[in-house]
């Protein structure tokens, strides 16, 4: 995901890893366009957590914390 943002410009991967992105109407833009990217990739378990956040800093840390607490199947 870190690549596929970054891919979209600079700007949308600094508003995944910084949270003042979010604050700053300079970037308001940014912020929308990678919550559109991440919101648009999750399943329905995932985005119905995430689904009223408005910033892509938050989301992005909750996707981390629900992935961590998910248990990993052992093969």
């Amino acid at each position: 995901m870190f690549m596929y943002l970054k891919s979209l410009g600079i700007h949308l991967y600094l508003a995944i890893i910084k949270e003042s992105y979010f604050l700053n109407d300079k970037y308001l833009e940014a912020n929308v366009k990678a919550l559109h990217a991440l919101k648009s990739t999750l399943n329905d378990e995932y985005l119905s957590r995430v689904f009223n956040i408005e910033s892509a800093f938050v989301v992005w840390n909750t996707i981390i914390t629900l992935g961590e607490q998910t248990p990993h199947d052992k093969e």
